[in-house]
């Protein structure tokens, strides 16, 4: 059927970059304002995109966030001329880093599970298809009760899915907005565009309060709830299923 699966927008990003990635792609995307703003000459701002690109090749890791932005700073600033020494925090906070990679992370993890939550569904409608009239017991209580088919079993899976995908996509929406920019959470003291770096990032907007900017969690609880909701249908359907198995062998 055609309406099984809304698509995810072509021009959300695609899935699979790690931690020290996205704290290389935040960087980099403030690096690229302050050279919009001026605060950065063309000279400056290559030599910082050098500094960046050199730090990212490092594969740089961290036990904790604040670890793994301070490795990933001072290999950058290692190698920078002492003139622009700073640049990379100048104007903003290791605190907008730190959010922005959270969402940069939770995002790339609910594309992920949206995908299998799509996928899932669409092999068990297809799986659905082929057994219209394949017959099966109704479990009540752990006990047959009544015969169903094997299509009208799965249909109690794949309406959840449905469900769960919508939730998930609506999470979504609320996570993809950006924080770069709120500094501690008063604001750049530079005169940025929040927009266009969250542009930059692939977000749909800046977040609009700065201090909300960098304490909200509830986006990030959303998507946790939503993926909570896809978890318990596939868990009722092996429950059940290994209920059914237990009773055939039974027999």
């Amino acid at each position: 059927s055609g309406d099984r699966r809304q698509a995810v927008s072509s021009n959300e990003p695609t899935s699979g970059h790690n931690a020290a990635e996205f704290v290389w792609l935040t960087l980099t995307a403030r690096a690229a304002e302050l050279r919009r703003a001026n605060v950065l000459d063309d000279a400056s701002f290559a030599a910082v995109a050098r500094a960046l690109e050199t730090a990212r090749r490092a594969g740089l890791a961290g036990d904790a966030t604040a670890d793994l932005i301070a490795a990933i700073v001072q290999r950058a600033e290692a190698v920078l001329p002492a003139e622009l020494s700073g640049v990379l925090t100048l104007g903003g906070a290791n605190e907008e880093v730190a959010a922005t990679l959270l969402r940069l992370t939770v995002r790339d993890a609910a594309l992920q599970h949206l995908e299998h939550i799509e996928v899932l569904r669409d092999a068990l409608l297809s799986l659905a298809d082929e057994h219209t009239i394949t017959l099966m017991p109704a479990m009540v209580g752990g006990r047959p009760a009544q015969p169903t088919t094997f299509a009208h079993f799965l249909g109690g899976v794949v309406a959840p899915f449905a469900v769960a995908s919508g939730r998930m996509r609506h999470a979504y929406a609320d996570l993809n907005r950006s924080p770069l920019g709120a500094a501690v959470f008063t604001g750049d003291v530079i005169d940025v565009d929040r927009t266009a770096m969250a542009t930059s990032l692939g977000f749909e907007g800046a977040i609009g309060n700065t201090f909300n900017a960098v304490a909200d969690v509830e986006d990030v609880v959303g998507c946790i709830e939503a993926t909570a909701a896809s978890v318990a249908p596939v868990r009722r359907f092996v429950d059940l299923d290994v209920i059914v198995r237990r009773d055939d062998v039974e027999r």
